[in-house]
């Protein structure tokens, strides 16, 4: 059965990264060709980068930095050079031969050569090797549209004695892997070396050397291993899903490397990218101290004939499923379940090391939390959850954590929440012992979260009276801040709190059970009031209105009424209209007095002279004007220094207050808070 070559180059998809996986299969090629004929080692490969120096991509004279070092350039060519076996009647054949059966039980899938023709434009074959202990040549070429030539090979006696070698041409990098192509040669071959570190293990690997046409020196491939990296004991055998898949976890201290790997193996090669072992196991987010203080980081290999029965054709995936699903054969291996046995098995390893690590990471959340200068304490009640603190990476920035911190406490809460509805809901109480014990138990866990509210919202207004203070002192130019400035921090001006959520105001400043009011209004025109119906144009700075709730006694009547103004700080009071204090209140009520209203319902509600009204006024207050109030006026003072007047005939409660009043009022009734917390400074 005959079989075109581009169908197949066609269903293979690599990515531009994956560039080197061509490189990866011809060299894995030439190890199993050259430990087949050198079973106890003393083999050859050689592998030489030609780069592409007049690539677009890259300028002439881009091709070295400022001192004089080599910068990776786009491949062209890379040729493989070794003394295996080579291309034999029964080696080429295997090569005409698609999903050959060569090297099968060696982990071939026989469609290497068609992963290179995807990266590359051909490939060019010259071997010379025995067959019945005679010397022949062979050359030849593959590529898509003549696919093989000579269809024979071309095999040829040789007569004269030459070296047995293999020289693999892969040619013309195409366009779509340039660029991911440049490379540095050193980078290079720690990938192939990352790729088939599992054959390293064997004495018996050849020597591989690397040279590049840009850069003098060769690298030895077998050097980096002897000098970078060292296998960790023997390899842990493991099982994902109780003792029916064996599994093999080898590990490799690495001095070269900056993070921590985990890499899944088929057939000694690695399949697919790597995973930072950093974002499976907390602590492992950066490198580790040997015996010599250096520091190392771990690559964990991971082999299995599993996965040698799992991996796909091109060899860059696994036909395994992620999670579990829920169709899914029970005891079926996963790759989290893969990576949930390898994450138990390094903790318990380097338990010690984590240890450390995680406890400097708990005194960084620690400090984070508790910093006097930006106090945290709503997640203060994490602190006694280190199981929880420890899954949260070392090495995050201050927002990322903040992010982690909040994601921690939105679970808990919804875990408690579902938990309390379930242990409270009606149904026979089967250990009344047991469950009072289970409610109490989550009613504590519940009071800690309201404690942790209480206090981020107790932070909140403690940074807000320290806003007003500052506000409220002269700037440099010998201005006070404006009316409006201290207005929209206390009510935003022109909203209504139909528009401004609870936490946005700061009503609490003039009085707590003003944010609870039916309707609130700040700076709008009398007659815009959608509750109201009236002519008036007058705008107060914030009008609250408590309209009564269904089925109440007063149905009809409104409950109550507050207005509220604000003189600006810094003001001259000299004028009739500002001496007397009540003035632009009385008007306001005069104003709603001739109104009428309209509840939710649009049902009309009474403003009746006996309702309840009360209007305030925040502004500077000193000598002069508090003595023409009380004596021409008919103010009266208060213990606190505010002033009052009580007009019986409409029920009106009016009082006026500095700013530094208000302050020191708002200041005492959260001082026994604010102490507890550690903010009374």
């Amino acid at each position: 059965m005959e079989m075109s070559v581009k169908s197949k180059v066609d269903e293979i998809n690599l990515r531009p990264h994956e560039f080197l996986l061509p490189l990866f299969e011809a060299v894995v090629n030439s190890i199993l060709s050259v430990t087949e004929k050198y079973p106890d080692g003393g083999g050859l490969i050689e592998i030489k980068i030609e780069r592409d120096g007049q690539n677009e991509l890259f300028a002439p004279n881009d091709i070295q930095d400022k001192q004089g070092r080599i910068l990776p350039v786009p491949i062209k060519n890379i040729t493989i050079i070794d003394n295996g076996i080579g291309f034999n009647d029964e080696n080429f054949k295997s090569f005409n031969t698609a999903y050959s059966e060569k090297n099968r039980d060696r982990g071939c899938k026989g469609v290497g050569r068609f992963t290179v023709l995807a990266c590359f434009d051909s490939m060019h074959i010259n071997s010379v090797y025995k067959e019945k202990n005679e010397q022949y040549s062979r050359e030849f070429h593959f590529d898509v549209s003549n696919e093989v030539v000579p269809k024979d090979g071309n095999p040829n006696k040789i007569t004269s004695v030459e070296n047995n070698n293999t020289i693999i041409s892969l040619n013309s990098c195409k366009p779509k892997f340039k660029e991911k192509s440049a490379l540095a040669s050193q980078q290079i071959a720690k990938d192939i070396i990352e790729h088939c570190l599992p054959f390293f293990i064997n004495d018996s690997i050849p020597t591989i050397v690397m040279y590049d046409n840009l850069d003098d020196n060769k690298i030895i491939l077998n050097d980096i291993i002897k000098t970078v990296i060292n296998f960790e004991g023997k390899p842990v055998v493991f099982y994902p899903i109780k003792e029916t898949e064996e599994f093999k976890l080898l590990l490799v201290r690495r001095t070269d490397a900056k993070t921590h790997r985990l890499r899944l193996c088929a057939n000694n090669r690695v399949v697919g990218r790597s995973e930072n072992l950093g974002n499976l196991i907390p602590g492992f987010e950066s490198s580790f101290k040997n015996e010599l203080d250096e520091d190392f980081c771990l690559d964990a290999y991971v082999l299995s004939s599993f996965l040698d029965s799992r991996v796909n054709t091109v060899r860059n995936s696994f036909n395994i499923p992620s999670q579990p699903e829920d169709n899914m054969i029970v005891d079926e291996v996963t790759i989290s379940s893969i990576q949930n046995s390898i994450k138990a098995i390094l903790e318990n390893k380097y338990s010690s090391t984590l240890e450390k690590i995680q406890a400097i990471n708990y005194d960084r959340i620690k400090r984070y939390i508790l910093n006097p200068k930006k106090l945290r304490v709503g997640y203060r009640s994490l602190l006694a959850r280190k199981d929880l603190l420890q899954k949260i990476p070392t090495n995050l920035s201050d927002d990322k954590l903040e992010e982690f911190l909040h994601r921690i406490k939105f679970v808990l809460e919804k875990d408690l929440n579902i938990a309390l509805k379930k242990a409270t809901k009606n149904g026979k109480i089967e250990n009344y012992e047991e469950y009072s014990s289970t409610v109490k138990k989550l009613i504590d866990q519940e009071a800690q979260f309201a404690k942790d509210k209480l206090a981020d919202l107790l932070i909140q207004r403690k940074a807000i009276l320290m806003l007003l203070k500052k506000m409220l002192k002269i700037s440099k130019d010998g201005e006070y801040k404006l009316e409006e400035d201290l207005h929209n921090l206390i009510f935003p001006m022109g909203q209504s709190n139909d528009t401004v959520p609870f936490e946005y105001h700061n009503l609490w400043l003039l009085d707590e059970r003003l944010a609870f009011h039916s309707y609130i209004n700040s700076d709008k025109q009398i007659r815009k009031n959608p509750l109201l119906i009236s002519k008036s144009q007058k705008e107060p700075d914030i009008a609250i209105f408590d309209f009564p709730w269904a089925f109440s006694e007063r149905q009809n009547q409104m409950n109550s009424m507050v207005i509220f103004e604000f003189k600006r700080p810094g003001r001259n009071m000299d004028t009739t209209l500002d001496k007397n204090l009540d003035s632009q209140i009385m008007k306001y009520f005069q104003d709603l007095m001739e109104s009428k209203a309209r509840d939710y319902d649009g049902e009309l509600v009474n403003l009746e002279k006996t309702t309840p009204k009360f209007g305030y006024v925040v502004c500077d207050l000193h000598k002069d004007l508090i003595e023409h109030n009380v004596n021409f006026n008919g103010f009266r003072s208060t213990p606190y220094k505010t002033l009052y007047k009580l007009n019986d005939v409409i029920n009106l409660h009016i009082e006026v207050m500095s700013y530094q009043q208000l302050i020191e009022m708002s200041e005492k009734k959260h001082l026994a808070f604010f102490k507890e917390l550690g903010l009374d400074n």
